[in-house]
């Protein structure tokens, strides 16, 4: 896998007859070991457009295109206290991996 298997969506809406952008979400492809796999590096909804579907719609689509590539698994990182993300994860099966911890200088 390389570069040029990143992926990107982004979901618009037009408000006001201008495009605006509701969120997007961004993956590309890593290695861990031996194993050739995704990490979805970002997911951002836009404060206004939340609890409306719009981040599951999101994933799903992303998800889909990636297993395309055929992964030998899918990463996502979530901030440790975001319990919104984590249920919304949880439901489409990730379950808790690895926990990275941060001491601040």
């Amino acid at each position: 896998m390389d570069k040029e298997e990143n992926i990107i969506l982004v979901d618009t809406d037009n408000i006001n007859n201008e495009e605006v952008i509701r969120g997007y979400v961004f993956a590309r492809p890593i290695r861990d070991d031996e194993l050739e796999g995704y990490i979805i590096n970002a997911l951002y909804v836009k404060e206004e457009f939340r609890k409306h579907g719009i981040a599951k719609e999101l994933l799903n689509e992303i998800l889909k295109l990636v297993n395309e590539k055929n992964p030998s698994f899918i990463d996502i990182n979530v901030m440790y206290d975001n319990e919104v993300a984590k249920k919304l994860y949880e439901e489409i099966n990730f379950k808790p991996f690895r926990l990275t911890m941060r001491l601040d200088k």
